[in-house]
């Protein structure tokens, strides 16, 4: 868990450079604290009045934690892990695609802003993109599987939590307004962090991949 949250920290550094005023990359809390969340609950009282009160003001973050406690309350540890697994790369691989759309942001803010760099930022977010991409795919499709695979909840269970999982994000990343700051420093810094940020996204992504084998049983239709 270290090793992915020290890639996003790298993934965020690099991208929100150039926005303004804007989380860019940013982990929503509730994506940071995966295992916490699906695990017992252990907060004393004050910590608890807290959490309700936040989910209050979030009412997607409220029906997520009820529709994972309903799924997980019955589940034996073999199966909590599995599942832990699916929760966790769902947010990670989601994380990777909101800072895939900011990067994609920033490199057309920039060429737009500075013409003289236009070519090199999109030939260079070329090959940045076709690194990228089929790994969410196999990312995504690995998930799939995951869910496939099981036989402890049914694929709508599944559905209704990503939705939900989904919505708190982006209820999340709406209180924050990304501007792309377009200076050539911004830029070229941007630029010279695609390495950086590939490499980085790629070790996240292929992380996710190995971290747990698609299913403990073999797959089954659920009822």
């Amino acid at each position: 868990m270290f090793s992915r949250f020290f890639f996003l920290s790298v993934l965020t550094i690099s991208v929100a450079f150039v926005f303004d005023g804007a989380k860019a990359g940013a982990v929503n809390p509730d994506e940071q604290n995966a295992e916490q969340q699906v695990a017992p609950d252990s907060k004393d009282e004050a910590g608890t009045a807290a959490e309700e009160k936040a989910e209050d003001e979030n009412a997607p973050a409220a029906q997520m934690r009820a529709a994972i406690k309903g799924l997980v309350e019955n589940l034996k540890p073999e199966e909590m892990q599995h599942f832990s697994s699916i929760y966790s790369n769902y947010n990670m691989v989601n994380t990777v695609k909101t800072v895939r759309r900011d990067v994609t942001d920033a490199i057309k803010a920039c060429g737009d802003n500075n013409p003289d760099m236009k070519v090199g930022l999109d030939s260079r977010f070329e090959i940045w993109g076709a690194a990228v991409e089929p790994v969410i795919k196999e990312s995504d499709a690995n998930i799939n599987n995951m869910v496939f695979a099981q036989d402890y909840a049914k694929k709508e269970e599944f559905k209704n939590i990503f939705n939900l999982i989904d919505q708190t994000r982006d209820y999340t990343a709406s209180k924050f307004e990304k501007v792309p700051v377009t200076t050539p420093e911004a830029c070229n810094f941007l630029l010279g962090n695609m390495d950086e940020t590939q490499s980085s996204m790629l070790s996240l992504l292929r992380a996710g991949l190995v971290s747990y084998p698609q299913s403990t049983s073999s797959p089954k239709e659920n009822p």
